[in-house]
């Protein structure tokens, strides 16, 4: 799903496929988001520091199949990118990251970039998808509930070293 970037408005972000040149602005927001979001989950030492060269080095040799791929929002209101979606499909759908700017949060961005991967998926031949979300992170996990996932298992992961529990969303249909 991409949209013409002259119809952008409050309601309805321009998405593309993202480019090596998003690269840095991906991470960078990635960074924001998890200082905003994560703060209870990891440590402020990690989030202040070590997070920002993880994130940088993740992006910048990240390497995507022929059915992955990460999009980007950009939207009027808001300078430079609004947020971001990256699919893996390694072998199973996978939605890697959302993450959009604090300050658009709430505002559609992120609801449109999960419309856009759907369809690319769809487009693509897939059914079904999944994600993994910080227990504990209630907001995201009632974003993702209303757009019809399905509550599967909590493991525990890792961010940065860091012990997290997730707990896996799932969509068979979408």
């Amino acid at each position: 799903m991409t949209h013409d970037p002259d119809r952008m408005n409050e309601t309805e972000p321009m998405i593309r496929l993202a480019t090596k040149s998003d690269r840095q602005a991906i991470a960078q927001l990635q960074l924001e988001s998890w200082q905003t979001t994560y703060h209870h989950h990891l440590p402020n030492s990690y989030l202040t520091g070590q997070a920002a060269i993880d994130l940088a080095d993740h992006w910048q040799s990240m390497r995507l199949g022929a059915d992955e791929f990460v999009l980007v929002a950009f939207r009027e209101d808001c300078e430079g990118l609004a947020g971001f979606i990256a699919v893996t499909c390694r072998p199973d759908p996978f939605i890697d990251n959302l993450h959009c700017q604090p300050s658009m949060r709430s505002r559609g961005t992120g609801r449109a970039l999960m419309s856009a991967a759907f369809e690319r998926l769809r487009d693509m031949g897939k059914t079904s998808v999944s994600l993994t979300v910080l227990v504990g992170n209630d907001r995201a996990k009632a974003f993702y509930l209303r757009l019809g996932a399905t509550v599967g298992p909590v493991r525990r992961e890792a961010i940065g070293g860091y012990p997290v529990d997730t707990e896996r969303l799932y969509w068979t249909r979408f």
